[in-house]
């Protein structure tokens, strides 16, 4: 509804009082994607709103948003939320629950959100669904397609040795059991991104309690034994380029390797 029609219609409606409410509020979605002409006719109700009426207008691309629109508006910019609040939530969630979980099940699934509550939410749903007794990471990675953590650190380790026979026989296996080659690079940033946190302060351990199991905190520090901060940070640099690679549409391995 985008229309110059459509926006007469709340024009005629905005007028009159609500019924019971104090307020009438107008959720105006993807506002940017307003003809010019609808942007017009909806100048006149922005510049001059009845006392009763308010105008939520969202949007992903406020740059499409004419400025006469933008500058009669109050701006709030939404933000994604940071993995430790998500996994605090999903740990809160399982208690309320009574769902017993393994340490890194909240961390999985908050990778997986990407910062949105809603899809952690609707994850941790689905894992609780029809699930009888432990909710174990080797659930999390089969249901959503995940590399397995063991997968991912013997990967670690093959960068490291420059074993690429090694390397290239991982990607296939991970492949091979459906794992998107994007979230097994993504899985491999985030431990070589903690294992460089360990290196430059030891006490960041402390944070990774009852996020990461212990044998997965033992592997990340051994790192330290093998290669130092630089050799952490050549490693991550030609990873991000593959994960924001655009050429992994016809072989979508083909970056990592």
């Amino acid at each position: 509804s985008r229309g110059i029609d459509e926006i007469r219609e709340l024009r005629e409606a905005v007028r009159f009082a609500p019924s019971r409410a104090k307020k009438k509020v107008y959720i105006v979605d993807e506002v940017h994607m307003l003809t010019k002409e609808a942007f017009n006719a909806l100048l006149k109700t922005l510049e001059e709103p009845p006392a009763h009426a308010l105008f939520v207008l969202a949007t992903t691309e406020p740059e499409k948003v004419p400025e006469t629109i933008r500058s009669r508006t109050q701006h709030f910019e939404f933000r994604t939320i940071p993995s430790l609040l998500i996994q605090k939530r999903l740990q809160s969630l399982a208690s309320l629950e009574k769902v017993e979980y393994d340490a890194e099940v909240p961390r999985l699934i908050s990778l997986l959100a990407d910062g949105s509550l809603r899809d952690a939410e609707s994850m941790f749903g689905q894992m609780i669904d029809g699930k009888e007794g432990k909710i174990t990471k080797e659930d999390v990675e089969l249901l959503f397609g995940l590399p397995r953590t063991e997968r991912v650190s013997q990967f670690v380790e093959a960068l490291l040795a420059c074993d690429a026979k090694n390397a290239f026989s991982l990607i296939q296996q991970s492949i091979d059991q459906n794992v998107d080659p994007r979230m097994l690079t993504r899985f491999i940033i985030e431990d070589l991104r903690t294992a460089l946190l360990l290196m430059l302060d030891s006490e960041h351990e402390k944070n990774l309690a009852g996020v990461l199991d212990h044998e997965h905190i033992t592997f990340l520090k051994s790192l330290k034994s093998k290669t130092d901060q630089k050799g952490i940070e050549h490693m991550l640099i030609p990873l991000l380029e593959a994960y924001h690679s655009p050429y992994g549409t016809v072989l979508s391995q083909i970056p990592l390797e």
